[in-house]
C-alpha cells in the first residue's frame, strides 16, 4: 500500500519486472502510475508490502533494507520533472549517473568514462557534451537526464513518461533505444505512458491502473479492450487492429470526434 498522508493512493498492486521485458503502466491521471514507479525506485515510502531486486548472484534481496548506493547499482528512475542545474555542462549531468560507483570520497571509477560516453552516444547528445544544460531545450534536457540514467548502468530502468517534450524523431529513437536495452542488453524496463497505442506497440505487458488498483494486466491485445478502457477512462474508447501493421489501435470518442468539417462556401466575382 502507498499513501499520501492519510490518503491511500495505491492498494495491493503487485508488479514484476523481468530482464529483457518491457512493462508499460497506463491509466488516467491520478490512478497511481507514477507513485507506484517511485515506490519501486525507493522514492516513495511503502506503507505495507515489499520491494525486492535480484542480485548479481540471482537471489532476491529486500530492496528496502539495502544501502542506497547498492540499490542504485540495480535500479534507476527517469522521473517526469527534474531541475535545470545552472553552471553545469551536459557531461557533468550525465556523470551524475556514476555516483553509486564512486563512493563517499569520489573514489576511482575505471569504467565511468566509457559508460558516460556510451550513454551520450545512445541518446544522441555527444555533440552537446560541453554546453551548459541551462541552454538546452526541453527535449534536449530530457535526453540528457536519460543519458544520466543509462550511465548508471543498472539492470532495472524505470521511466516516467520518457518522451515528454520530445519531437517525433526523438520520440521514435527513444522507444527504439528502450526496446534495444531490453532485447539486446537484458534490461528490465518499467515505464509510464499515456498514449495507449505507444504502450501496445512497445510493451510485452500492459498494466492498467484505475483508482490505485490494477484493473488488468497482460499482453496489449488482451488488456486494451474497449469495455475495460471505456470504464477506466470514463469515456467511450473503441479499439481495432491496424490492417497494415497488425498493431492494436485505440480511439477515444468525444462529442465531435466524427463531425465533418464544413467547408466555407466559396464565392466568386466576375
Amino acid at each position: 500500500m502507498l499513501r499520501y498522508g492519510d490518503r491511500d493512493v495505491v492498494h495491493g498492486a503487485g508488479l514484476r519486472l523481468e530482464r529483457g521485458r518491457i512493462v508499460a503502466l497506463v491509466g488516467p491521471n491520478g490512478s497511481g502510475k507514477s507513485t507506484l514507479l517511485r515506490a519501486l525506485a525507493r522514492l516513495h515510502d511503502v506503507s505495507s508490502g515489499s520491494v525486492s531486486v535480484s542480485t548479481d548472484g540471482g537471489e532476491d534481496a529486500d530492496a528496502l533494507l539495502m544501502k542506497r548506493s547498492d540499490f542504485a547499482r540495480h535500479v534507476t528512475l527517469l522521473s517526469q520533472s527534474r531541475p535545470v542545474p545552472h553552471g553545469l555542462s551536459v557531461r557533468d549531468v550525465v556523470e551524475f549517473g556514476r555516483h553509486p560507483y564512486r563512493g563517499r570520497w569520489r573514489a576511482a571509477d575505471p569504467e565511468g568514462r566509457a559508460a558516460v560516453e556510451r550513454a551520450m552516444a545512445l541518446t544522441g547528445i555527444t555533440e552537446l557534451s560541453g554546453r551548459g544544460v541551462h541552454e538546452l531545450s526541453g527535449g534536449q534536457l530530457q535526453r540528457v537526464w536519460l543519458a544520466s540514467c543509462l550511465a548508471q548502468d543498472t539492470s532495472v530502468l524505470l521511466l516516467d513518461e520518457p518522451t515528454n517534450h520530445l519531437d517525433l524523431r526523438y520520440k521514435v529513437e527513444i522507444f527504439d533505444l528502450v526496446y534495444d536495452l531490453a532485447r539486446l542488453h537484458g534490461v528490465a524496463v518499467g515505464l509510464v505512458l499515456h498514449d495507449l497505442d505507444e504502450a501496445a506497440a512497445l510493451a510485452d505487458e500492459v498494466v492498467v491502473l484505475s483508482e490505485g488498483k490494477i484493473a488488468a494486466a497482460g499482453p496489449a491485445h488482451e488488456v486494451l479492450e474497449s469495455d475495460l478502457l471505456s470504464r477506466v477512462y470514463a469515456i467511450p474508447i473503441v479499439t481495432h487492429t491496424d490492417p497494415l501493421t497488425g498493431r492494436l489501435r485505440t480511439r477515444a470518442v468525444g462529442r465531435h470526434t466524427d463531425r465533418q468539417h464544413d467547408q466555407p462556401e466559396r464565392t466568386t466575382r466576375s
